[in-house]
Order: structure tokens, then sequence, then C-alpha cells
């Protein structure tokens, strides 16, 4: 069936790019379903001369979504023979089990210049998120709080993954799971409008130290690496190893510069913090759960799984007694939005042997139920934008 079905079909190239699945349809029922690798154009004897074969394989039965897809009403709507639809959620999918999607949004330095760029990557450097919008090309829906973004530079300079982040929304930080794309003046300043996503950059490199394209390809074939348009989804099955090769990565990037004194300071906190979530990360899968490291990358430390369970997990070492901890925007924000399926583990006491590695016999550990809003909250720093402030 696939062979007879999978093309020549008028396809717009830069759509496929975000599709995950095809589904064929007869008497108004899905009768096949497969999942789309990537596609190929073909001679057609049409006056467009060539169209689009799509390249795929069957879904089986013991794929989560073979049942949501597979003998289900049709979703159609008009005349065209071709449809797009949201793929639909399932216990096994993506969502469920890392918590959000993923999208790749582009940045051609050639198009736009992003003027503070090095002191956005120092700010992430530190712990801190920056706030920013991005253009999702033709994606008009589909990105929801919470989902994972990443930055894919393009164009003449080099291309690699650049950045990571969250998709938020400024205007309604309250809201939970609905649309966030808006329509606002486009970019370059052309007169038109542009889609754009709200974001809290929590990882940015510098050029040098990107995840290179070719990079990308050879460890995820089935992603598509050098997409159209700003928006693409990321596919449900690269998300997870693609965050933790992220991780990875980033964690081995030069650390901002400074004296000796400060690089020593950087080296014993980096101590502290990587021995905090090394405990909290093992002390969960001593209980059954699977955890997946994502420190380096997101909002939260790590994310642990049993079943149908998620929880996010956030580490805190420090030497002090341990009564206060300093939390990053990002942590706030992502634990307010997770109520419940957060949770944190403090390491107080902590001390260094006289070889300069942390004891692991010195101090105590909690572990509690992460919700920043039932403790005091003190602001320690400000950003201040002067907007439209006279100079003198």
């Amino acid at each position: 069936m696939w062979q007879h079905n999978r093309g020549r079909w008028d396809l717009n190239e830069a759509r496929i790019a975000e599709e995950t699945y095809a589904t064929f349809v007869h008497d108004d029922r899905t009768v096949a379903a497969y999942k789309i690798n990537g596609y190929e154009r073909v001679s057609d004897p049409g006056p467009k001369a060539t169209k689009i074969a799509l390249i795929g394989e069957p879904l089986t039965s013991a794929d989560p979504l073979y049942d949501l897809l597979v003998d289900q009403p049709a979703i159609h709507r008009g005349r065209n023979a071709i449809n797009y639809v949201a793929d639909p959620e399932s216990e096994g999918s993506s969502e469920s089990v890392a918590g959000h999607r993923a999208f790749l949004l582009t940045w051609n330095p050639d198009n736009w210049d992003w003027a503070d760029y090095h002191e956005c990557v120092l700010t992430t450097q530190e712990g801190h998120t920056v706030d920013g919008r991005w253009s999702t090309g033709s994606r008009r829906t589909g990105i929801r709080r919470g989902d994972r973004v990443f930055l894919l530079r393009q164009g003449t300079r080099g291309r690699g993954l650049i950045g990571s982040g969250e998709a938020v929304d400024f205007a309604d930080p309250s809201g939970v799971h609905d649309e966030i794309i808006y329509t606002g003046a486009h970019w370059d300043n052309n007169g038109a409008t542009a889609n754009y996503v709200d974001v809290l950059w929590d990882r940015l490199v510098e050029p040098d130290d990107m995840l290179p394209t070719d990079q990308l390809q050879k460890e995820f074939p089935t992603q598509t690496w050098t997409p159209k348009a700003s928006g693409t989804e990321i596919k449900p099955d690269v998300v997870a190893d693609l965050q933790a090769r992220w991780s990875e990565h980033v964690g081995h990037t030069r650390p901002p510069g400074g004296g000796q004194r400060r690089l020593v300071d950087a080296a014993r906190r980096k101590s502290i913090e990587d021995a905090a979530q090394n405990w909290l990360m093992e002390h969960y899968r001593d209980e059954g759960w699977v955890v997946r490291d994502t420190r380096y990358d997101g909002p939260y430390d790590a994310v642990a799984t049993k079943g149908r369970q998620t929880l996010y997990l956030e580490a805190k070492g420090t030497q002090s007694h341990g009564d206060a901890v300093f939390l990053t925007r990002g942590e706030v924000e992502h634990a307010r939005r997770h109520r419940g399926n957060c949770v944190i583990g403090i390491w107080s006491g902590m001390r260094f042997t006289s070889g300069g590695i942390v004891d692991q016999e010195a101090g105590e550990v909690l572990i509690m139920p992460f919700d920043p809003d039932t403790g005091t909250l003190t602001a320690l720093q400000y950003r201040w934008d002067l907007g439209d402030s006279d100079v003198v």
C-alpha cells in the first residue's frame, strides 16, 4: 500500500518538514498509518514536471500511536485530497514522557544581527535566562507553554545548534496549554507581519561552540536539519536524545572568562552543583525511576519517569545550613507551571576533603516538593530597560 500511495503529491516542502505521520483514508476511515522519514522529488507528467513522494515506514500495532491513528474516523476539511492535522497524543508519546514537544527556530545572521548576542551568552552561562521572542515562520499553531525550542543557526557563517529555551507567553503567564503564537510587525521592518512565540532562552553558546549541522545529521538522520523556515517540529523519537546530546555538548563549552581566583571559585561551585545533582539523580534511580540529565540546557536539572509519572528534579548544593537557596527565574517559572510535578533536593553543609574533592559523608540532604510560592522569594537582581529615557 505504501509504495502505491506515497507519491506523487503536490505537497508544501515546509509543511512536510513539520509532519511526523501520514495516514491513508478510505470510506471516511483511516486504513493505514506511516511514520514519515523524509521525502524525495519524482518525475511527473503534469505541468510541474516533478512532485513529492514520501519516504517512510508503516506503524505496527506495537507503536503507542497505532490505535489512535488506524481505523479511526477521518479528519477531513474541504475538497483537497491532502489535509494537515495535529498529531494525536498518547501515553507513550514524547509529550507524556518528556513533558512537552520541541521545535527548531532558525536564525540567519546574514539577515538579522543579534546585537547583544555575546552578552546574552554570558547571561545564560551564569545561570540566568534571557527574554526574547522569535519568528515561527509560517507556523501559526502547535507551540504551547513549556515546549522546548532549539535555535538553529543558518547562513554563510556556520550552521548548527546554538541555543535552547522554553516557549512561554509573557502576555498571559498564568495560562496553560493554549496556543501562544501571535502576530506582530515583521522582524526585518518590511511593513509586513510575522508569527512569533515568546521564549526564555536558558542556554546560548558562542558560534565557535555550536553543535554543527553535519554532526546532527549524522547522529539524528531522521530529522531534517536544513528546514526551509523557522517553527519546524522535532520528531518525537528524536527529542529526548537530542536534549541529552545538547546538554552533554554545552557542558563541555568554555566557561566565562575571569581571573585565577574566579576560576578556582567557579570550579569549586561546579563541583558542589554536580555532586548535589548526581546524588539526587542516583536517589531516584535507586527508587526505580528512569532519570535523564538535563542540567546544562533547561530550567530543571533532570527528568525522572516511572510508568505514566513524570517528575522534574531540581538539585541544590550549598556549604551553608541550607535554610535558603538561590533560584533562577527560569527555575521558578517552570515550577509554577508544573505544580505537583517538581521536586527539589538540597544537600547542605557540603565540605571539601584535603584533596579538593567533595566529601560524600559531610552535610545533610533533604528532598521535598518544589513549590517556590510556599516560602519567601526575594528579588536579588533587576533588569532595567531604558526604553525612551532621555540621555543627559
